[in-house]
């Protein structure tokens, strides 16, 4: 083994210099050997005492210099300080409105934001007094959000001029402590009497806009719902005649104009608007055909997707009557050992069927969205399943709205036994056997899906890009299992000793099943974000399905309050919140009514810290407060 012997002298001259301050610029020699420089000139110490050159660099080397954003520093420091103000201000009206007892709702910490644990026994125990003894208006922990969650309530909300509007409690809207604003009540423009002539006339006397107002139709809405090309009519033959069709382009031109980027399209349409109000009469009393139904369909879903309730429920409604006086819910009903008949009916009337599933698509995603029964129940439904009789070629927008029609049927059968009146009449074999039914029937439709419209989460960012309607049908499909096992979620008294057995499966089963459909309904709203945009152009039924997904994540977050389970359940609310803000241009008022709801959650719970912080300000007394009759809670 070798050793090398290090002379005493350089060993003095490294001690002493290791105890110097640092120096401006050292000599290049001692800076190629690595040695501590006193910067000493025009020779520094060290070269003096080894004899060596030493020289300086003319131009000393300059240290990378780090920038900061002040801006963007004072800015987070002023939504820092800004919170804070508001939680203190929220803490001491909290406090004040149930003597002083809120004042353990915030656990201390450095964010103040709730997600700290409490680390000590006594802190741990007033956390426990505070939620046994506060009243459930306000009470704050996982079980009060899910005894919240799961109540059915149905509500009468009453409107500025006094007018009543049913609400459910899957949409969202009718959920406990919430206060919405009242649907519109659209004043029709009485100045036009052309009407009074030729009221199925459309009075778009510029062809190339009718032209364009059709194209956003057929581009934004058709495809989600099956509708019919205004412009390829002629082939229906003997089902519809002149009038039919004019009609029916007057609705489309209508629903166009939703998605028009100028105000003189949007004009246009709110005046075909009133024109079709009298005009609908007038089809359904004279001329009742299968296109009138289609055309009552499409002006329902524009009135429901303006949030103007009052009409759109109506549209809606007639176009259930005209179907049932038509037999389009039975058109091909016949006996099992007739299946000749049933295949020549299918060819001499290849249309029916696709206006009836257009018409039923448009009918449950207003239900649901309202919370209300259907005018045409599942039980009368006996028309086959429009997936069975597709084409080879068919495109994806179809197929995709055949499985949506697939799932909405299969949705409408079991929400309609679960969201019962009084399901508390229901015993518990009963009520496990209508979950196990829904599970069950959600799994099996997902398995036969189309190979075309599966959907992988994850994916290289080269690949092809997903269809809206393959992404949209996925997140419908999600929304479902959310509605359906949300009921299940809480569980029996410790006291039903017999019961909680039953109750305790069932909370299980619903609570994996309700985790799973809210992360990957989060994950399509990212790969959306990601692969195809923002949702400004999407189909107004997303808003009842991120309404949905935005309870369950704010659900998430009272646990996360107590479990200390992390900041996910914010990141998906925000996501869902991103999305509806970007819906808001294209549907201001259902978007601002999900937000709103979400935001009135959020505060009811005490979970204001998962909101972004430009909607946690505090909320807004409305000029014209709006009342809430509960009909029934259970």
């Amino acid at each position: 083994m070798l050793y090398y012997r290090i002379p005493h002298n350089l060993m003095e001259v490294n001690s002493g210099l290791s105890e110097s301050r640092r120096v401006v610029q050292a000599c290049e020699s001692c800076k190629k050997g690595k040695r501590k420089c006193d910067g000493a000139q025009p020779a520094c110490s060290l070269c003096l005492r080894l004899d060596r050159e030493c020289y300086y660099s003319e131009q000393p080397a300059r240290r990378k210099r780090i920038f900061v954003d002040k801006e963007y520093v004072e800015s987070l420091v002023r939504e820092n300080t800004e919170l804070r103000r508001k939680i203190d201000a929220l803490t001491a009206a909290t406090s004040a409105r149930h003597g002083g007892r809120a004042t353990a709702s915030f656990p201390e910490g450095p964010d103040r934001g709730g997600l700290d644990e409490v680390a000590t026994d006594t802190a741990s125990s007033t956390w426990d007094k505070v939620a046994e003894h506060a009243p459930t208006s306000s009470a704050l922990g996982t079980q009060s959000a899910i005894d919240e969650l799961t109540s059915m309530t149905w509500k009468l909300t009453i409107g500025t001029e006094g007018e009543p509007s049913f609400l459910g409690p899957s949409g969202g809207i009718s959920f406990p402590g919430v206060t919405v604003d009242a649907p519109l009540a659209r004043e029709p423009d009485l100045s036009h009497t052309s009407c009074e002539t030729e009221p199925t006339r459309c009075d778009v006397t510029d062809a190339a806009v009718e032209d364009q107002l059709i194209e956003y139709f057929m581009q934004h809405v058709a495809s989600y719902y099956g509708f019919l090309d205004p412009r390829e009519l002629r082939q229906m033959g003997n089902l519809c005649n002149e009038e039919d069709i004019r009609f029916y382009r007057q609705a489309a031109c209508i629903a166009g104009s939703c998605y028009s980027p100028v105000a003189e399209g949007q004009a246009i349409g709110n005046k075909l608007a009133d024109l079709a109000q009298r005009a609908a009469v007038v089809q359904c009393a004279s001329r009742p055909r299968e296109l009138t139904v289609l055309s009552l369909s499409v002006l329902a879903w524009r009135e429901l997707s303006l949030g103007q309730e009052n009409m759109g429920w109506m549209y809606i409604s007639m176009a259930a009557a005209l179907a049932v006086h038509l037999g389009l819910h039975v058109l091909f009903l016949a006996e099992s050992s007739d299946n000749h008949r049933v295949t020549e009916s299918f060819t001499r009337r290849p249309i029916s069927l696709k206006v009836f599933w257009s018409y039923f698509l448009v009918e449950r995603m207003a239900t649901t969205d309202l919370g209300r029964h259907c005018n045409l129940a599942w039980g009368r439904v006996g028309s086959p399943v429009y997936s069975g009789f597709l084409r080879d070629n068919a495109s994806i927008e179809e197929v995709a709205f055949a499985y949506q029609c697939e799932l909405w049927h299969l949705h409408d059968i079991h929400m309609d036994q679960i969201y019962a009146f009084k399901p508390q009449k229901n015993d518990v074999s009963r009520r496990s056997q209508l979950l196990a039914n829904a599970h069950e029937a959600l799994i099996s439709f997902y398995d036969r899906l189309d190979a075309r419209l599966h959907l992988p989460l994850a994916g290289p960012e080269n690949s092809s890009l997903p269809s809206r309607s393959v992404m949209y049908l996925h997140m419908s499909y999600y929304n479902s299992s959310l509605l359906i096992h949300r009921p299940f979620l809480r569980q029996a008294d410790e006291k039903q000793q017999e019961v909680r057995s039953h109750e305790s499966i069932n909370a299980q089963m619903a609570t994996q099943s309700v985790r799973e459909a809210a992360k990957a309904f989060a994950q399509l709203v990212r790969l959306h974000h990601r692969r195809i945009g923002d949702f400004r152009q999407a189909p107004p039924f997303l808003i009842q399905h991120l309404l949905t997904a935005g309870i369950m994540f704010l659900s998430q977050a009272t646990a996360a309050v107590k479990q200390g389970a992390g900041r996910r359940p914010c990141n998906d609310l925000k996501e869902c919140l991103a999305a509806l803000e970007e819906m808001q241009e294209s549907w201001p008022l259902k978007a601002h009514r999900a937000i709103d709801a979400l935001r009135q959650i959020a505060y009811r719970w005490s979970v204001v810290w998962a909101l972004p912080m430009h909607l946690s300000h505090a909320l807004t007394t409305r000029a014209f407060p709006l009342h809430h009759d509960t009909l029934h809670k259970a």
